[in-house]
């Protein structure tokens, strides 16, 4: 059963389409507006995945129970390009470009994650840029550049590019 609407938006020069639900479902009513997406709309009607608004998606695949979420509506802080995102969990006011994330839970790879809030648990960060974020619950990250970040106790580090073996440029676990 669909759970959402596409809603065509813009003008030629910067045409999308808008989300809105049809059904209610997780924390998702209907009736709810949800994020600008350019090019196809690649949101799986199966689960729980949703897209709030303020949030730009570009060339995206996303799947499962994922919620990628905007704090302020009315401004754009999400930008999620040119990614495949297939799990369960909270990406919230993040900017992830060139991403894989394929789990069943959050495993990101490849991926520039600048001003991000990451909540969950069995998260993998890989191969990625990590700045000005915050990481929260049992994570992994590993062969990443982690800079003025926020990171958990739980979280596993390894093999990154860190300053005097701790992190790098202001980060600090809390």
């Amino acid at each position: 059963m669909k759970k959402y609407v596409i809603i065509p938006t813009g003008t030629h020069f910067q045409s999308g389409y808008i989300i809105r639900a049809i059904r209610s479902f997780g924390d998702v009513k209907a009736g709810d507006i949800g994020g600008f997406f350019k090019g196809k709309v690649k949101l799986n009607h199966k689960g729980n995945c949703w897209v709030s608004k303020g949030v730009n998606v570009l060339c995206s695949s996303i799947s499962g129970d994922v919620q990628i979420l905007n704090s302020d509506p009315d401004n754009i802080y999400s930008v999620i390009a040119y990614s495949t995102i297939n799990g369960s969990g909270i990406i919230k006011d993040s900017k992830i470009y060139q991403t894989d994330i394929i789990s069943k839970n959050i495993n990101l790879k490849k991926a520039y994650i600048a001003t991000s809030n990451i909540y969950g648990h069995n998260i993998t960060i890989t191969d990625s840029k990590v700045r000005d974020s915050t990481i929260k619950g049992k994570c992994v990250i590993s062969s990443s550049k982690v800079r003025y970040c926020k990171i958990s106790k739980e979280t596993s580090i390894a093999q990154g590019e860190w300053y005097n073996k701790k992190m790098y440029g202001g980060s600090w676990i809390f």
